[in-house]
């Protein structure tokens, strides 16, 4: 009989899928149509950073996913657990774009009813990531495996039929394309327990996306199946592993212990471990499965029970098999269930909890309620009965799950279309006196007054995703373009489409393809480029990517050809995993870039950690060297480390420019040759380093402490030609002290109290910063701040700066048409005063700006 695997069981579940017919789409297309029409008068922000967000069903949680275009370092949140308007603080690492340049953009949520609709405002007041819900939520938050994510894990809305839904910036809703987050539990204990703990599984670890989806699970050893025939030989089998093997594991014998495993000569897993680890494991995990459900973690229980599973024949295997179909049920899920409860009377007709399990299956089949809302202390008095009963039966001979036959009902296809629009009016004014000191002999001071309209812009955001889904097959397509229209100066106005591109993932084949302008996902990519990229997942552990295009950068009149191959070791919680990867970028016939690297990531239930290293085989240097760590404690508590050391820019021939950049790459080489324009471009990069680390603890019931310290430096550049050297700038320090408080005055209001002593070689500094948000039923919202900062140079001059900030916003469904639409209206305004005072002048300026603006999410 053939082993079949865990994931194979969790194709028994039918997916309930609602299909768009194509005449919807047809519409909801020329809805998207005529607002590309409009704005195409308008203006559009700057780069955009937010990249989508993904909601799955994880048991009796939604988990979201919100993907950034850069890699980011996960803070802290603010409110801890709960509330209406939640703060992630996050730190961009190595940006492609200058975050001088941004702008808030905000992107809706899916629509879906796994969670209320919720719209991610970055960047936001103190530089955090604003998520505003219409009610109070809880939820867990941390940092995604990949680097480039924060995954939170809210509870599900009552009667959620959803599983998968994902969203691009600032569109409404589609679907995700990776496998639904409730099947992951099953694809492997390992990945299970990921997504229990709000960790981004193997599925999402490593871009891109969609190619991470297909591996072959891991699947649960095999029980008390007839004897295999001789030629077939049973695969190795690694209890520890997060994700063991499939096994075919020998018939139901008097003995407790496990049988021998043959060693699976392609395999470098143990074959074996002593009876004693593995039942010590098993022991582990059931506790821990039994505590899960006494709090109502119905993921953490289905991970810790697959993980008792997934063992050799063990005391809990029998227990363990009765107690995940309740723990199934209770979460939600009557189609795995069923499968479990069917599962433990085929291997245990006669076992202790046989009749149990029947009654529960017949009540099933009749559509009896499911018990998903029985209480958390029924559910541990149901697990403490199995587990007493199998200690009772535990003396009986020890047997391991057969082979699962299961058959996935067809999902229909089904198409999903979004679009969205948003625009904004931003307006200022300055106001500036300047004293001027007489010249010696003199007493007349002089007073020069400037006013001038300092910024008339506005800023357009157009998006539009469709969306085609079967039973193995996912493909979309993905519009998002930019427009900027400065009234001030035309030469300034621009547009810019940040994404178009089309992809297609195929689970079953096992592959993955995006064709068109996009984001880099690492492999040795650093910027946005036209292209094709492509995975395939060679087995379970190993995929392979290959990246071939030409860069997009909006600021050069040039344009370098790349091609590149990654091979990836696929991660599982608890399990490092490593890629390495080979990249050749060339420009106007030299070789640009010559990259070769790889990357190291790890990841379980409390730690997150990613390395990198990028070394340049054309100019024989290392080009990035970066580390970063989260680690969040059960009480709240978590740390953060970052290490960053790079070349800035990343080393290039390009950056022979910077001393002339009316020239070309082949000019240079044609006039001083190919060795010397590296030696060139080597000598005006400068090596930027960065360290920080922070720590947040709970101190009270409403208030969180974050301290955190920065260390920040560029080096020194070489003369060139007429340019002269540049000295480095010395080590920067910055030292925080943030304190966040949540329900201050008014219910779900979030109050921030930032402090930072910046510590430079030429000037001390010295900010203050105060936030409150205030959230006002399901479509108010209002934010307060007030910025100060102080500072003084080597040369005497003083300057202070004081900034009152106020934004109101308001959101509103429409009810009125069927389009099942969102639009929300927002407005903001700010006075900022500074005072400048030295040896050779004082100056005193305000500034006063505004926006309004709106966003339609279709």
């Amino acid at each position: 009989m053939t082993s079949r695997s865990r994931y194979e069981l969790s194709a028994t579940r039918p997916e309930r899928t609602y299909p768009v017919p194509f005449p919807g789409v047809f519409a909801v297309l020329m809805r998207v149509l005529v607002c590309a029409c409009f704005a195409a008068f308008s203006q559009f922000a700057c780069a955009q950073v937010i990249d989508r967000i993904d909601i799955n069903r994880d048991g009796t949680e939604a988990e979201t996913v919100i993907r950034f275009a850069s890699r980011i370092q996960y803070i802290r949140h603010a409110p801890p657990n709960s509330g209406q308007v939640l703060r992630v603080f996050i730190r961009l690492i190595n940006p492609a774009l200058d975050e001088a340049d941004m702008v808030p953009e905000t992107v809706q949520s899916p629509k879906t009813d796994m969670v209320p609709s919720f719209s991610v405002t970055y960047p936001e007041m103190s530089g955090s990531v604003l998520i505003s819900y219409p009610k109070p939520m809880t939820y867990t938050v941390r940092q995604g495996a990949d680097g480039r994510s924060i995954v939170i894990r809210t509870p599900l809305e009552r009667d959620a039929r959803d599983f998968e839904v994902s969203v691009t910036p600032t569109a409404a809703p589609s679907k995700k394309a990776a496998v639904p987050a409730s099947a992951t539990p099953s694809a492997a204990p390992g990945v299970a327990a990921a997504a229990a703990t709000g960790v981004v599984a193997a599925t999402t670890v490593a871009p891109p996306p969609a190619a991470t989806a297909a591996p072959k699970p891991a699947s649960r050893p095999a029980a008390a199946a007839p004897p295999a025939p001789a030629t077939t030989k049973p695969a190795p089998v690694a209890p520890a592993s997060p994700a063991p093997a499939a096994q075919t594991a020998p018939a139901p014998a008097a003995a407790a212990s496990p049988a021998p495993q043959q060693q699976d000569p392609q395999s470098d897993e143990p074959a074996q471990v002593s009876p004693q680890d593995i039942e010590t494991l098993a022991q582990e995990q059931f506790a821990k499965a039994q505590g899960a459900i006494s709090n109502r973690q119905w993921g953490v229980a289905v991970a810790a029970l697959n993980r008792v599973l997934s063992l050799p024949a063990n005391k809990h295997t029998e227990e363990s098999q009765a107690l995940i179909g309740n723990v199934r049920e209770q979460s939600g899920d009557p189609g795995k269930a069923r499968a479990e409860y069917q599962l433990y009377l085929k291997l245990y007709p006669q076992g202790p909890h046989a009749a149990d399990v029947q009654a529960r299956l017949a009540a099933l089949s009749s559509n009896a309620p499911v018990v998903a809302g029985r209480s958390a202390s029924g559910a541990a008095a149901t697990a403490a009965a199995i587990g007493a009963a199998g200690a009772a039966a535990s003396s009986n001979a020890a047997e391991t799950p057969p082979p699962r036959s299961a058959s996935r009902p067809p999902r229909p296809t089904e198409w999903t279309t979004s679009a969205s629009l948003a625009q904004s009016w931003y307006r200022g004014k300055s106001h500036i006196e300047t004293t001027t000191p007489p010249p010696p002999g003199e007493l007349t001071f002089a007073k020069d007054t400037l006013s001038l309209v300092d910024q008339d812009a506005l800023i357009s955001n157009a998006s539009f995703t469709t969306r085609r889904r079967d039973e193995t097959s996912d493909t979309r397509f993905v519009l998002r373009d930019t427009d900027q229209r400065n009234f001030l100066s035309s030469s300034k106005s621009y547009n810019r489409l940040y994404a178009a591109y089309a992809e297609r993932t195929d689970r079953q084949a096992g592959y993955f393809v995006r064709a068109g302008r996009q984001t880099a996902t690492g492999g040795g990519v650093l910027e946005r480029f036209d292209g094709l990229l492509a995975g395939y997942n060679l087995n379970k552990s190993f995929r392979v990517d290959a990246v071939a295009g030409s860069t997009v950068e909006y600021y050069v009149p040039y344009r370098k050809s790349f091609a590149g191959i990654n091979l990836s070791l696929l991660s599982e919680m608890g399990r490092p995993s490593v890629n390495g990867y080979f990249l050749r970028q060339t420009l106007d016939g030299a070789v640009n870039r010559e990259a070769v690297g790889t990357e190291l990531r790890y990841f379980d239930e409390h730690t997150n950690v990613y390395g990198t290293i990028d070394y340049d085989v054309a100019f024989g240097k290392l080009n990035i060297a970066m580390l970063q760590a989260n680690y969040q404690g059960e009480n709240g508590n978590s740390f953060y480390l970052i290490a960053d050391r790079r070349q800035s820019p990343p080393l290039g021939l390009t950056n022979a420019l910077i001393g002339d950049p009316t020239n070309t790459v082949g000019s240079l080489i044609a006039q001083f040759g190919e060795e010397e324009v590296r030696r060139q471009a080597a000598a005006l990069t400068a090596m930027s380093t960065m360290v920080s680390v922070g720590l947040t603890r709970q101190i009270a019931e409403r208030w969180q402490l974050g301290g955190d310290y920065r260390l920040a430096s560029i080096g020194s550049t070489e003369t060139v030609g007429l340019i002269p050297a540049q000295p480095g700038t010395g080590n920067n320090h910055v030292f925080t002290i943030q304190a966040i408080g949540s329900n201050l005055w008014f219910d779900n209001a979030v109050g921030v109290i930032n402090g930072s002593y910046i510590l430079a070689p030429t000037f001390d500094g010295v900010a203050l910063n105060l936030n409150y948000v205030v959230p006002i039923g399901e479509t108010w919202r209002f934010d307060g701040s007030l910025r100060y900062y102080g500072q003084k140079d080597d040369s005497g001059e003083r300057q202070r700066r004081l900034a009152p900030v106020l934004k109101a916003s308001y959101r509103w469904k429409n009810s009125i048409s069927n389009w099942n639409d969102y639009i929300s209206l927002e407005a903001e305004g700010g006075l900022e005063r500074v005072h400048a005072e030295g040896p050779l002048r004082t100056e005193d300026s305000n500034r006063y700006y505004f926006f309004v603006g709106y966003r339609w999410d279709l």
